[in-house]
């Protein structure tokens, strides 16, 4: 091992000289010479004559190129024999001992030393991860190992522990320099030097980050059109790092890159430089969104929040200078709508934004301006609905169908927003993915006959469960009465599991039954073409089990409920398919339970419908079934003479029956 103590000291002309002329002979034939040695004259020579830094440099990337092929060798041998390999104890030294006068070197002069030695070792690393990737065992496709495997050589290791202290040294000065030099090698030796970027990257991610798009935009702004920008191979880099970071520190990308953008909102003051740079900010953000899924995520993620009304009225003005550089608005429209159907999350807020910029009136631009916005956005709402169709059509599936799927709460509220515009769109998602999943069909339907308050809304339920991208064959829902068969089903058998099985409060299913009331009205009516297949008539006779079942238990929707079964005109000799005999018991029990419900009932008005209702349905029972006539009189009778129930017909109480003694006998 080389002493710590004197290597690197103040030196006499005469013996620069000599140590010159010791190098230059040595240096031709390292086989033959002392490399420790030789490393101390090198040394003495970087720090007392910085006319020979290039020299030395280049002996030094000889040294550590040679001690990784050594390295390479012994684990390739350790492959073939099982024999673990001995590092050199000289080249350890070696190393061991440039590393420690290097960082020496960082410590003492940083400004001046750190973005030559930076540049040096990023190099020599780039050389050396290319130089042996063609060996079996180095896959520079698996960038964890490749990392792991580079990281337990010494020569390496050193390396990237120099240049990492390079970049820490001027974390709060200028790490412009090594950051270039970073994103330089990366570009000329990508992927073989991923791993190194990977690991520099998690070492300075905020640093690495913000400069690594400083840089590149700087560099993109070089560019005079999207062409050129599409071959940078800079860009490209900065792509590469970027992503590889992605993975960890996707909240850092995303924050630097929102930073960045709206810095390039603030308005320019005069003679401002950083005007270019502000103009081309956005084409530059689109196109490594363009080249990178992952950082198009990072952003799309939570767009709401880096794009509003107000930014697109910041962004308009740049629209002549972005035009110019796509060529034309038809080029800019491609490209974001390429980028929108690969967003694989945030697909809604975009669509929101869309609708948002299309139907608010609180802009601060002139009319003219604010129509342009809205048909912009008009036409790029309706060109992703046509582009989304087509997808499915063509059994092409698009990325922003998955983050549809992901927010189909998001879209089932908007299913009942007053726009008609925005209710429409979130209709046509719902289609498109019930299409291919059809319990997100089920579960939006769910919603909506839950939950709609007008015959817009219930319109609207229609045109989902009836469009023609949805396969009415599919089972089980063509043997359960459809689609809307299947919704009621749902409702009513987790209503009934709450209340009988778990004990808990059932949910006020109200609004579903004056929906479906209304739905079936509509049926009758015959003024609905898309109704005459009756395909209420059979979502509820594929549930009569279910709703006579609830119908006498259910006391505030009891009104509701015998309607729906009176205006269904069952049971009738036309009743198809035809009922059961507990669907019959059922609707008689339910049928007398809700006779003496209206007869306790204080509402004259409601009480007297009730009675008609029972009527009409009590004579089609009896009419259709013995057993039906059997249950309903003997019902009546029992609960009319020895129940509770007969007080409601007059019955006397017991207090109120003269005794014996009060009898008067004639």
């Amino acid at each position: 091992m080389i002493s710590h103590h004197g290597i690197v000291k103040t030196a006499s002309r005469q013996d620069l000289m000599n140590d010159i002329h010791t190098f230059l002979i040595n240096v031709q034939k390292l086989e033959q010479c002392n490399l420790i040695e030789l490393t101390k004259v090198a040394l003495t020579l970087l720090k007392s004559l910085p006319a020979t830094r290039n020299a030395i440099f280049e002996y030094f990337s000889k040294i550590f190129m040679l001690a990784s092929s050594k390295y390479i060798d012994g684990i390739e041998n350790e492959i073939k024999t099982g024999k673990i390999p001995f590092p050199s104890e000289t080249d350890e030294a070696v190393v061991s001992e440039i590393h420690s006068v290097l960082i020496t070197l960082i410590n003492d002069i940083p400004t001046a030393w750190a973005p030559i030695i930076s540049t040096w070792s990023l190099e020599l690393l780039g050389e050396i991860s290319t130089k042996f990737s063609g060996r079996a065992h180095v896959n520079s496709g698996v960038l964890n190992e490749t990392l792991q495997l580079w990281m337990g050589c010494r020569a390496t290791r050193t390396l990237v522990d120099i240049n990492t202290k390079c970049l820490s040294s001027l974390m709060y000065s200028d790490t412009e320099a090594c950051i270039n030099a970073l994103l330089d090698t990366s570009v000329k030796h990508s992927p073989n030097f991923d791993w190194v970027v990977a690991h520099v990257g998690s070492c300075f991610p905020n640093t690495v980050i913000t400069r690594v798009l400083s840089l590149g935009l700087k560099d993109f702004c070089k560019n005079k059109s999207y062409e050129q920008s599409c071959e940078s191979p800079k860009l490209k880099s900065v792509v590469g790092i970027l992503g590889h970071l992605a993975g960890s520190h996707a909240n850092d990308i995303r924050t630097a890159i929102i930073e960045m953008f709206e810095w390039s909102l603030v308005p320019c003051q005069a003679n401002d430089t950083s005007k270019p740079r502000k103009k081309y900010t956005v084409p530059f953000v689109l196109q490594l969104c363009f080249l990178s899924c992952s950082l198009l995520s990072s952003i799309c993620s939570n767009l709401k929040d880096i794009i509003t009304v107000g930014t697109i009225e910041k962004m308009y003005w740049f629209i002549e200078e972005w035009c110019r550089y796509f060529g034309s608005e038809e080029s800019i429209e491609h490209l974001l709508m390429t980028l929108i159907l690969r967003c694989n999350t945030g697909g809604i807020q975009i669509v929101k934004l869309l609708l948002e910029c299309i139907s608010t009136d609180i802009w601060s631009l002139n009319i003219e301006t604010i129509c342009n916005i809205k048909e912009k956005c008009g036409e790029l709402l309706q060109t992703l609905m046509v582009e989304i169709d087509s997808s499915i059509r063509f059994k092409n599936p698009v990325d922003i169908s998955v983050s549809f799927r992901q927010d189909i709460d998001e879209i089932n509220h908007l299913l009942l927003s007053q726009n008609k515009l925005e209710s429409s769109v979130a209709g046509r998602l719902v289609i498109f993915l019930g299409c291919k999943d059809p319990s997100v069909l089920v579960k939006s339907t769910i919603f909506l006959l839950q939950s709609s308050t007008s015959p817009d809304h219930l319109a609207l339920l229609i045109k989902i469960i009836t469009h023609e991208l949805i396969d009415k064959t599919r089972t089980p829902y063509c043997d359960k009465g459809g689609y809307l068969g299947v919704v009621v089903e749902q409702i009513l058998s987790r209503d009934i599991q709450k209340f009988f099985v778990s004990n808990e409060e059932s949910k006020d299913l109200s609004q579903m039954w004056d929906n479906l009331l209304l739905l079936l009205k509509w049926e009758k009516s015959g003024k609905v073409p898309i109704l005459k297949s009756q395909l209420v008539s059979k979502a509820i006779y594929s549930n009569l089990e279910s709703i006579t079942s609830v119908f006498g238990s259910e006391i505030h929707h009891m009104h509701v409920i015998a309607e729906l079964l009176d205006s269904l005109d069952v049971p009738s000799s036309k009743s198809q398919p035809t009922l059961n005999t507990l669907v019959i018991l059922n609707l008689t029990q339910s049928t007398v339970n809700y006779f003496f419900a209206c007869c306790a009932s204080e509402d004259s008005a409601a009480k007297i419908k009730g009675f008609k209702k029972v009527c009409s349905i009590l004579k089609k029972l009896c009419t259709f079934s013995k057993v039906a006539r059997v249950l309903a009189l003997r019902e009546l009778l029992e609960r009319a003479l020895f129940r509770s129930d007969n007080i409601l017909l007059g019955q006397l109480t017991l207090k109120n029956i003269p005794t014996r003694t009060q009898r008067n006998y004639f």
